[in-house]
């Protein structure tokens, strides 16, 4: 199953991402045994990783069914098929569809089991912004260890404060960049872009702590797809 849009490889970077976070944390039970192929991503960036096995694992380029011709045609990535204009779009469905079981029996299944979740082109913004939102928290949490206090010290205004303030350095970081990076969620500019903990207030940052949780909501959803070998997965 694929997303009826080729992203390139950010959606595997995420995925990449992901993985190394639920393989650091106890609460996610990662089935080890299907991602034998990825190897140990733990000390190695995805640069290094797509270079070396990502890329031999992935096939990049699929756009999902559309008209195409034999000279454009890559035949590495699709099958051509014929299909005679003068049958209905049922029968055209259904023969396609045997005709694809017959060529998965003969073939095999190419590389379909790291396929993305069937389904809308992903917001790869929206998912980085889980995924920071997670990380910022996650940051907080060990720092709160360290100093002897619990993870439940860490609330929703701290890491409100500390993914605002990851998104204004890469903003002033990037700020010469030719090509634009993520901005920051508008949903968590609401109460103004305070970093400050003790200026916070809650009242006026309501919608702002109602995205943080939401984003640490979806990205642990994503956390337990990842782990089950699934990205992104059902909400």
């Amino acid at each position: 199953m694929t997303y009826a849009v080729n992203q390139g490889k950010e959606p595997y970077r995420l995925w990449f991402q992901f993985l190394k976070l639920a393989q650091q944390n106890s609460d996610f039970r990662v089935k080890k045994t299907k991602y034998t192929e990825w190897g140990d991503i733990q000390n190695v960036s995805f640069r290094k990783w797509w270079s070396d096995i990502g890329s031999k694992l992935i096939t990049l380029g699929s756009v999902g069914v559309h008209v195409t011709t034999a000279a454009t045609c890559d035949t590495d990535i699709y099958h051509l098929v014929a299909i005679p204009r003068t049958i209905s779009p049922t029968t055209a469905r259904d023969q396609v569809l045997k005709l694809m079981k017959e060529l998965v029996k003969t073939e095999g299944g190419g590389s379909l089991k790291w396929k993305l979740t069937e389904g809308k082109q992903l917001k790869v913004e929206s998912v980085r912004a889980y995924l920071h939102t997670y990380e910022a928290q996650a940051k907080l949490i060990k720092q709160a260890l360290a100093n002897g206090g619990k993870a439940s010290d860490v609330k929703a205004m701290h890491v409100l404060c500390e993914v605002r303030s990851y998104y204004n350095k890469k903003k002033e970081r990037y700020k010469n960049n030719l090509i634009p990076v993520d901005s920051m969620p508008v949903r968590l500019t609401n109460g103004g872009n305070i970093t400050d903990v003790s200026l916070i207030d809650p009242d006026d940052s309501h919608e702002a702590l109602k995205a943080v949780n939401e984003y640490l909501r979806k990205a642990k959803n994503i956390l337990t797809n990842v782990a089950n070998g699934e990205f992104p997965g059902e909400d």
